[in-house]
């Protein structure tokens, strides 16, 4: 994607969720990143995730798209949520899963830091693993979580992150579909991540070019309840001036406009039919999460300095306070103009150095691109990290649920064998 892309989207994580990660790894396991730690141990970091979810606690519909599976082994050995399980024994057919995914090549459309990745390699270890994150910050980080994940060995490239060019560029998914053959990709899954990439409907049909025929495609994404033209002639409430189209692209960074309905017509156009016999291609998700973001909110309204990282699910110990209280690997250099006293002189511009530790980081971006991405503070990023994220997961609640104009959508479809558009018909 371009610089101007890139700038307009750099909130897609938050640079406080980068930040806690590096810091909690580095202040609460021993080593940091070079050291080594078991998958489940740091499955919690990404605290935001939507598909932790248990149905224990949220029940799934009677149209959930995937097959519900059983691999207890497998579970305790991840800690990975049972509708987690669901998506990733989905995610190649029986057949392969036998030969632990052997010849097998799975990409992830937004990998993020790498979490669902790694867990499909360490299911499918003979399988080709391919992430693509456009963030450098944020693919830089599922590098480091990837060497040090102990199932895979310490191997950085157990879980191939891709890169258009340097680890500083950008790297978008049209690029990387543009320079696949046909007929070269087994899976492709995404999770809240389509949204936030341009040209659905020429994605989609790259998508499918590139998976061989019977080739599986597992989406789990953010949809708009309404047409553009609708939420942009809603306001928020009589008190707020702001539509409910300028809320969405403010707090989830719609890319352009997302229904279900449309995407049933951009996988239909491609060419896609049902990966299930028996349920639809395309579900609404938005009943399950309206409650989940409406727990998660409540749940880290409570998190405080004092809050012990077991509580949050990251298994090591120590308090949100102590992890991160220390300055990161990552940092900014601002030189602001001195007057003739020595203070900054104002109405003058600083030069800014991003970069990192040599050896642990690489130097982040072109300050031309953006000169905002690095503004880590030294101390604690504590006050900082809790009160964006308390912030966000009050706000998509609210959009989910007060609002109504945000749902979800799960994706369950598949290439015909034929490689045939009317081979199947598509179930909705």
């Amino acid at each position: 994607m371009s610089g101007t892309v890139l700038e307009s989207t750099m909130d897609l994580y938050d640079n406080a969720r980068s930040y806690f990660i590096e810091r909690v790894i580095q202040n609460g396991f021993p080593g940091g990143f070079n050291g080594s730690f078991p998958f489940k141990a740091v499955r919690n970091l990404d605290v935001m995730s939507y598909t932790r979810l248990n149905t224990s606690t949220y029940a799934l519909p009677d149209d959930y798209p995937f097959e519900r599976s059983k691999n207890e082994d497998f579970e305790t050995l991840s800690g990975a949520s049972d509708h987690e399980i669901h998506l990733i024994e989905n995610a190649l057919p029986d057949s392969t899963k036998v030969a632990e995914g052997s010849g097998a090549t799975i990409v992830d459309i937004g990998c993020g830091y790498g979490g669902i990745a790694r867990l499909l390699k360490m299911r499918y270890p003979k399988a080709e693993v391919i992430g693509i994150e456009f963030q450098p910050l944020v693919r830089d980080l599922a590098k480091k979580l990837t060497a040090a994940t102990t199932e895979l060995g310490g191997d950085v490239g157990a879980v191939e992150l891709w890169e258009a060019g340097t680890p500083d560029d950008v790297s978008d998914a049209h690029d990387f579909l543009k320079r696949r053959a046909d007929n070269s990709v087994d899976t492709f899954v995404s999770f809240l991540a389509i949204l936030h990439i341009p040209d659905k409907e020429g994605l989609f049909r790259e998508i499918f070019r590139v998976l061989k025929p019977g080739g599986r495609l597992i989406i789990e994404d953010l949809v708009m309840h309404g047409s553009a033209t609708e939420l942009e002639r809603n306001a928020i409430s009589k008190r707020q001036a702001e539509t409910k189209l300028e809320k969405l692209k403010r707090v989830v960074c719609f890319e352009e406009e997302l229904t279900l309905e449309s995407y049933k017509n951009y996988l239909l156009t491609a060419g896609f039919c049902n990966a299930s016999d028996s349920q639809p291609m395309v579900v609404s998700a938005s009943p399950v999460w309206k409650k989940f973001t409406r727990d998660r909110t409540v749940a880290f309204s409570k998190f405080c300095g004092d809050t012990k990282l077991e509580e949050l699910g990251i298994h090591t110990e120590g308090t949100l306070a102590s992890a991160l209280e220390n300055s990161g690997i990552y940092h900014v250099n601002t030189d602001w103009p001195k007057d003739k006293d020595g203070k900054r002189a104002s109405g003058t511009s600083a030069s800014t150095e991003l970069g990192g530790t040599e050896g642990k980081t690489f130097t982040y971006l072109n300050p031309a691109i953006s000169t905002d991405a690095f503004q880590e503070p030294r101390a604690s990023i504590l006050k900082s990290y809790l009160q964006s994220q308390s912030t966000f997961c009050e706000e998509v609640s609210q959009i989910f649920n007060e609002d109504d104009c945000c749902g979800g959508v799960w994706v369950f479809a598949q290439k015909t064998v034929e490689g045939n558009p009317k081979a199947k018909k598509a179930k909705q």
